[in-house]
Order: C-alpha cells, then sequence, then structure tokens
C-alpha cells in the first residue's frame, strides 16, 4: 500500500514559514520607503517624529525598511504601531555603510582643477618672464647712467638722448611693476579657486561612504493592507515662547499674539505636517522611581557635616535638589544614561520599547533603571541627613503656605502642549523659525505709573486678564502702541483667568522727580528720632488731564530695633488690591490726576512725612536682598 506522508500541524507549518521567510528576506516581499512624516511634538530639546507607513495589499509576512532617519535620531526610542489587524513583529534600527557612485562628479572636479592648476603654471612663467625684464632694466639703468658719467667728464653729453633714455627707463619700470602686481593677484586668485575644489573634492569623496539610517519592521499584515506609524526622537530641536502685545493709542483691549520660536537641526525636513509644541518631557520610562528604605547610625562627623559648615542649610539644601531633578531628568532615558552595560546605537539598541529582542537586553534595561533608583534614593537620603542634621532654626507664620527652602514647584514644571490649528513645514536650518500659536483679545487695565525714585519718565502700563483659552508660558514680549513698536518685555507665565502686567513704553507729555524738602532729627531718650518730609511733582505738558498712579516707598523694619512710622500720608490709594499686598510692605500709592499744563513754574505735588526712630549709638544699613 502506498504510504503518503502526514501533513504537519497548523502551528509547526506556521513556525516552519516563519523560519523560511526568515532565512530567506526576499520571500517577506521586503520594501524600502521613507514614508511621510505626518507629525511631529516639539519639546524643549528634543522633538518626536511619527512617519506613515503604508503597507501596501496583500496577506502575509513583509518586511518594510524605513529609510532616510535622520542622523540626531535616539536610537532607542525608535518603536511602531499599526492600524487594527496589522500585527507588528519587531522593529529594529541598523546603520550601514553606502557607497555611492560619484565618479562622474569626481571626474568633472578633477578636470577644472587639472585646468586652473594650467592656468596657475602660466601665470607663474609670465612672472618669471616680468622678473627678467625688470632685471634686464636694471642694467640698461646702470649702463646709461654709468655712460652719461663718461660723456659728462668728456664734456659731450647729449642731454636731449638722456633724456629720451631716462623717460623710456621710468615708463618701462612702470609698466613692469603694474604687470607684476596683475600678475601677482591673478596668482593669489587662481590658487583661492584651486583650494576651493579641492575642498570640494575631498567634501565628494567623503560623501561617497555616507552612513544609512534605517528602521526594518517585520509586520503580519491581513489582505487589506493598511498603515504602521513609525515614531522616534530626534535631539536639536526645542522651542521657546515668545508675544506681540497690540494695544490701541490711549488704552483699550490688548491683543495677545502668542509665538513659539522653533529651532530645529535634526537633520530632516518636517514638511506639511501636524506639529505640536510641549513643555513636558519625552521619557522612554513610563513608572517613577522606587522608594526604598532609610536607615540611621551614629559615628563620625560625615562630607554631609562639613558641607553644612561651609555652606549654611539652605544652599546645600538648594544645591541637593538641583541634583534630585538633574538625576529625574536623566532617568527618562536611563537605557542610555545610567549603569555599565550602555547599549551602543546599533541593531541591538533600537528595539521597540516593550519588545526587547533578547533576554540580555531586558536584563541591561532593568539594570539602568535600578542604577537609576539608587541614585536618586542616595541623594533623598542626602538631603533628608541634611534637615537632621541642621542646626539653623527655621519658622514660618501659619498662614504662609510657602516652604521655607526652595523645593516648590517652578514654572517650569508646568506641562502644557500647543497643537497648531493647520498643518506646517518647518525645515532642518539654524535660523529660529516663528510659528503662530494663538491670538486672543485680552481686556486691560491701563494707567499712567509715575515712580520718581526709579525714573522721571513715566510709563503706560495695563493690567491684562488672560481671558484666551491658553496657558501663557514665560517668555519675551514686543509691545505695540497703536500699530507702533514701544518697547520690549516678559509676559511671566500666566494661566486662564489670571492676570499679568505688561508695558506699552513712556508718555513722552509726562515727567516726574522726587525731592526731601525737609528733615528734622531730635532725641528721644536714648534714640534718634528722625522726620523725613518728600515731595512728589508730576508734570504734564500734553493738552488734557492725565491720571496718574504715583508709586514711592517707604523703608521698613527687620526685627523691633527700628521704627518707622508714616505720619503725613496724604491721600492714598483705596484699591483693594494695592491695600493687601502692597501697603503692608511699606509701597505707597497714590491715584492722582494731573491738570494739563502743569510744569516746573506751576507743579503738581504730593507731599508726606515719615518718622525713623533708632538706638543713637547705632547706624542704619540695608539688607541685602529685601
Amino acid at each position: 500500500m502506498l504510504m503518503t506522508a502526514k501533513p504537519p500541524t497548523t502551528r509547526l507549518a506556521a513556525t516552519a514559514t516563519l523560519l523560511l521567510a526568515a532565512l530567506a528576506g526576499t520571500a517577506l516581499g521586503q520594501t524600502e520607503t521613507k514614508g511621510t512624516i505626518d507629525a511631529v511634538t516639539v519639546y524643549r530639546g528634543q522633538a518626536v517624529v511619527t512617519r506613515v507607513i503604508d503597507v501596501g495589499t496583500g496577506a502575509g509576512l513583509k518586511e518594510i525598511v524605513v529609510t532616510d532617519l535622520p542622523p540626531a535620531i535616539l536610537a532607542e526610542s525608535l518603536y511602531a504601531e499599526a492600524d487594527t489587524g496589522i500585527d507588528v513583529r519587531s522593529v529594529r534600527y541598523r546603520q550601514r555603510a553606502v557607497a555611492e557612485d560619484a565618479r562622474e562628479d569626481v571626474r568633472k572636479l578633477e578636470q577644472e582643477i587639472r585646468t586652473l592648476a594650467d592656468l596657475l603654471e602660466t601665470s607663474k612663467a609670465n612672472a618669471r618672464q616680468n622678473e627678467w625684464q625688470r632685471s634686464y632694466l636694471g642694467k640698461l639703468e646702470n649702463y646709461v647712467s654709468g655712460t652719461a658719467v663718461v660723456e659728462n667728464n668728456k664734456g659731450v653729453l647729449d642731454a636731449e638722448t638722456l633724456t629720451k633714455m631716462t623717460e623710456h627707463l621710468v615708463k618701462q619700470n612702470q609698466q613692469i611693476t603694474d604687470q607684476a602686481r596683475k600678475l601677482q593677484l591673478e596668482a593669489r586668485d587662481l590658487q583661492e579657486q584651486i583650494n576651493l575644489k579641492q575642498r570640494d573634492l575631498h567634501q565628494l569623496a567623503a560623501r561617497g561612504n555616507r552612513t544609512a539610517r534605517e528602521a526594518t519592521i517585520f509586520i503580519n499584515s491581513p489582505a487589506g493592507g493598511g498603515k504602521v506609524r513609525v515614531s522616534y526622537i530626534v535631539s536639536n530641536a526645542t522651542w521657546t515662547p515668545s508675544y506681540n502685545l497690540r494695544a490701541p493709542v490711549g488704552g483699550g483691549d490688548v491683543l495677545i499674539e502668542y509665538q513659539a520660536s522653533v529651532q530645529q537641526v535634526s537633520g530632516e525636513d518636517w514638511a506639511d505636517v501636524k506639529m505640536t509644541l510641549s513643555t513636558a518631557t519625552p521619557a522612554l520610562v513610563a513608572a517613577g522611581p522606587t522608594l526604598q528604605p532609610m536607615a540611621l547610625a551614629l559615628g563620625a562627623p560625615s562630607q554631609i557635616s562639613e558641607e553644612l559648615k561651609d555652606l549654611g542649610y539652605k544652599v546645600a539644601k538648594e544645591l541637593v535638589q538641583s541634583k534630585r531633578d538633574e538625576l529625574n531628568r536623566a532617568r527618562q532615558f536611563s537605557n542610555s544614561s545610567f549603569g555599565a552595560n550602555q547599549p551602543a546605537q546599533s541593531a541591538a539598541a533600537g528595539q521597540a520599547i516593550g519588545g526587547m529582542s533578547s533576554q540580555g537586553e531586558a536584563q541591561s534595561w532593568s539594570g539602568n533603571l535600578m542604577a537609576a533608583d539608587r541614585l536618586i534614593n542616595d541623594n533623598a537620603t542626602r538631603e533628608q541627613i541634611l534637615d537632621l542634621l541642621s542646626t539653623e532654626t527655621l519658622t514660618k507664620n501659619k498662614d504662609d503656605h510657602r516652604p521655607i527652602t526652595g523645593s516648590s514647584p517652578s514654572t517650569e514644571g508646568v506641562s502644557v502642549a500647543y497643537t497648531l490649528a493647520s498643518r506646517t513645514s518647518l525645515p532642518s536650518r539654524d535660523d529660529q523659525q516663528l510659528i503662530q500659536i494663538a491670538r486672543s483679545t485680552c481686556k486691560a487695565d491701563f494707567a499712567r505709573v509715575a515712580t520718581p525714585v526709579l525714573s522721571t519718565f513715566v510709563y503706560n502700563e495695563a493690567r491684562v486678564f488672560n481671558n484666551g483659552e491658553q496657558l501663557l508660558l514665560a517668555g519675551p514680549s514686543a509691545s505695540y502702541s497703536g500699530g507702533e513698536f514701544v518697547g520690549r518685555g516678559v509676559v511671566p507665565t500666566t494661566a486662564v483667568g489670571q492676570t499679568f502686567t505688561a508695558g506699552f513704553g513712556n508718555d513722552a507729555s509726562l515727567r516726574t522727580s522726587r525731592d526731601l524738602v525737609e528733615r528734622k532729627e531730635r532725641t528721644q531718650g536714648g534714640n534718634r528720632v528722625v522726620d523725613f518730609t518728600y515731595r512728589l511733582t508730576v508734570d504734564n505738558f500734553g493738552k488734557s488731564a492725565a491720571k496718574v498712579r504715583l508709586m514711592d516707598r517707604i523703608p521698613t523694619a527687620k526685627g523691633n530695633d527700628i521704627r518707622v512710622e508714616l505720619v503725613k500720608p496724604g491721600t492714598l490709594s483705596t484699591d483693594p488690591i494695592y491695600l493687601a499686598e502692597q501697603r503692608p510692605k511699606g509701597i505707597l500709592r497714590w491715584d492722582v490726576e494731573v491738570p494739563a499744563g502743569t510744569t516746573a513754574d506751576k507743579p503738581f505735588a504730593i507731599e508726606y512725612t515719615f518718622t525713623v526712630e533708632y538706638d543713637r549709638q547705632m547706624t542704619i544699613t540695608e539688607v541685602p536682598g529685601k
């Protein structure tokens, strides 16, 4: 009876097919493509780029090679995801040397260099001929000079012939000098051209063996096909916010043009992409560091004790907190930032996140994370030991929710993302390129602010209410009044619903001054008591009255050694925000209306008096940083 082979099981057949396909890459239907850069998210210093790849129709296993990846790619960040139904089996990054055929270009450059070299040699030959003519002319000059002396001694000198010979020698010498200068410049120009061509030739030769950066994606696709999205992080890309603040003359709503200054030199152009600008940090690590136990023991003074003596508690605390932030930033890329086993940016380094190709890679990744967590915990232990060893008395008011040290979250930690309304293009180049994020018209309260203790100018300021839809990040601003540029400033980080102060230049029709008009001193017990009277003036050269916010200050005392009292303040502002925030700090404010035509001869003035009392044996000094 004829025996027939038993067909293999379904699993065995699939395994055999996969192995055969892996051994014979051509059987997989390998495809090379650049794909289309569809979306880019720009962070501070990095960007995430997403390319879309059409896998085509036809079911089965396929290998897609994504070419022309940029030089600034972080290989370990490469990953891929696909439409429903497409199974991504592996993603691998690779680099390979590619020899380009540049023989025709090389021959062309070599011929140009040869032609220029021939011209240079001809120029040098002409220069040698010119030098011979100069030498011959010198001999002729000596001969004429000697003959003239002899004939003059004999009394037979022909003056006319001597004059003609002299004029001929002078003319020939000038021509030879001009020709020598011309040949010198010609030779220099030819040599510069040869140097330039040789440099181009060297660069062409260097490009002949360029490095190709590619991603190899192994997929199992259904018959209907679909799309695969390949994403990776590139360095050399960043953005910063900036603003144009536009207000009508005399005040009104302020138009805020929120812009991003983007710079990217990643090595690839982003053409017609969906762009997002983010202040977050792209991370390769999804979980936070693990908190480990902390133990104490008694022993000799440590290095931390010495730092406390040398630096003081506050400075030492700030340094260790700065180190904490630095370690956490590095941990985001712990596969390349920590540990001894740092994988090279090669085929093994570019496996998909969560899909390590080997047990060794997974162990390396885990080991680097453990090293990162250990360093972060050690740094945290150092911070807590500082608290335990410090002998300083640290107190704060129970109503003051700010920390004693500078460990509060800063505006740098604010994480926001702006998705641009329309697609945009951003080539790879050194220039900073401006992209508009948003435009919003915001309500504003304008005031003319005079601070004569600081400046004689009176400035237009506006309290701008952010009633737009975007959080405003801190950044430089340019202010315009009635379409004219009036100056630069800074917009602080301002949430939706908050306000910020913006300047709109000085008012040329107003000037202000501050003068000490009276100082009286007396003794009271063992104390010195001094009365100070100041006059604040505002000149209005305009044709209409001007409302002015007049500002000054009196000193505040640290402790009870000095007593400061405002005795004749005049009519201070009743603005509730001023009374709550500035008045307790010694800031004085008067909301006044200055009539038109008030000048030095007819001034508008406010006077106020304050008293300072302190031990007459002591001397007043300022408190640094107060």
